[in-house]
C-alpha cells in the first residue's frame, strides 16, 4: 500500500505516506494522568509519567504512547501542512491493526476536512477463553490497560459508555479490544482479518500450556493435527465470527486461511476472481464497491494536499 507505482498501487500511489512505529506496548494508548500522581508500584496504575517512571531491571520507562501519537498527528497536520487533506486512510497490522481500531476517530479529529477511513489488518484480537477455560488474553489486556492508565488513551465514547458501571476507570478494559470498541467508531472501517488467526491460536486459544503444543500440526491444512487441535482452530473460527456478529461489523475481508497479517499472507494469491492477487488492488476494489465514490487521490490545483495514508505498525 506504500508503493508509488500506479500499476502496483492504483488507488493510493500518489497519497502522502506517514509510517508511525510504536514501542509502548499498548498500541499508542499509554496515557498517565497530568499532573503526575505520587509514585506507585508496578502492580498499581498511573506509572510512567515524567516524575513517576517505571523502572524495570534498571531501565527507566515512560508509558506515553498516546501523547506520542497526539504530537505526531499534530506535527503531520500543522507543521507538515496536511491539515487540508481530503482523504485519510489509517491502517496497521497486528498491534498496529488494534491501534487503528482504537485511534482512527482521534486521527479524524486532526484532519477535519478529510473523509477518514480505517483499514486494520489482523488487529481484531478476540476476547475468548483458552483451552484451559482461562481468560488469558483478557487478563493480559486488562493488566496493560490498568498499568498504563489507557482509559485516557483509547476511544473515549467507548470509555464513557462503560464508565457508569465502574467507579474505577481501569474497569473499562473492554475498550482495549477491537470487538468492544468497534460499535463506537465513527469513521468508515474496512477490516482485514483471518477467522482463525495463527498468532491468536498460540497466544490466545492455547497460550503457554506446552511449548510443543502445535509441533507437528499445521493448522492451515490440518496436516498432522489431532482432533483436539483441529477443534481449537474450529473454536477460534466460531469465536471470531461471533465477535464480529456481536460488534455488528458491516464491512470486511475475512479469510479462512490460518495466518496472521493478511497483507503479507501467502493466502493472497489464492483469492479467486474477481479479486486480483495484489492486496492493494483487493483493498481498492473493496473500497470502491462499498463507498458512494472511489478514493479520489488526484491532486487539486496548486498542489493542494488531498490524501494521506497513515500506517500504524509495530517495530
Amino acid at each position: 500500500m506504500f508503493s508509488t507505482d500506479p500499476a502496483v498501487n492504483p488507488t493510493f500511489h500518489d497519497f502522502n505516506f506517514a509510517w508511525l512505529p510504536y514501542c509502548d506496548g499498548a498500541s499508542f494508548s499509554g496515557a498517565p494522568p497530568r499532573p503526575a500522581c505520587p509514585r506507585h508500584t508496578l502492580t498499581q496504575s498511573y506509572v510512567g509519567d515524567l516524575t513517576t517512571p517505571l523502572v524495570v531491571n534498571g531501565k527507566t520507562l515512560y508509558m506515553r504512547g498516546h501523547r506520542i501519537l497526539q504530537q505526531t498527528l499534530k506535527q503531520l497536520a500543522l507543521a507538515n501542512g496536511l491539515a487540508a487533506a481530503s482523504e485519510v486512510l489509517v491502517s496497521g497490522d497486528s498491534a498496529g491493526g488494534l491501534s487503528t481500531f482504537l485511534h482512527v476517530d482521534e486521527v479524524a479529529a486532526f484532519f477535519p476536512k478529510a473523509r477518514v477511513s480505517g483499514l486494520p489488518d489482523s488487529g481484531f484480537f478476540v476476547d475468548m477463553p483458552d483451552v484451559g477455560d482461562n481468560w488469558h488474553i483478557r487478563s493480559q489486556f486488562t493488566y496493560i490497560y490498568s498499568m498504563q492508565n489507557a482509559s485516557h488513551g483509547v476511544n473515549q465514547k467507548c470509555v464513557a459508555a462503560h464508565a457508569p458501571r465502574f467507579a474505577d476507570k481501569s474497569k473499562t478494559w473492554p475498550c482495549m479490544f477491537a470487538q468492544y470498541t468497534y460499535p463506537f467508531i465513527k469513521a468508515n472501517m474496512y477490516i482485514l482479518n483471518p477467522l482463525a488467526d495463527s498468532w491468536q491460536l498460540v497466544f490466545v486459544a492455547a497460550p503457554l500450556y506446552d511449548a510443543n503444543y502445535w509441533n507437528g500440526c499445521n493448522p492451515s491444512s490440518f496436516k498432522g493435527c489431532s482432533l483436539d487441535r483441529i477443534a481449537i482452530v474450529a473454536d477460534m473460527y466460531s469465536a471470531t465470527l461471533d465477535a464480529l456478529k456481536e460488534a455488528q461489523v458491516q464491512n470486511g475481508f475475512f479469510t479462512g486461511c490460518v495466518t496472521h497479517v493478511i497483507g503479507i499472507s501467502v493466502c493472497l494469491p489464492r483469492i479467486p476472481p474477481p479479486f486480483p492477487s495484489s492486496l492493494t488492488m483487493v483493498v481498492a476494489k473493496y473500497v470502491e464497491q462499498h463507498e458512494d465514490r472511489r478514493f479520489d487521490s488526484a491532486s487539486g490545483g496548486g498542489g493542494v494536499v488531498c490524501g494521506l495514508l497513515v500506517g500504524i505498525g509495530a517495530l
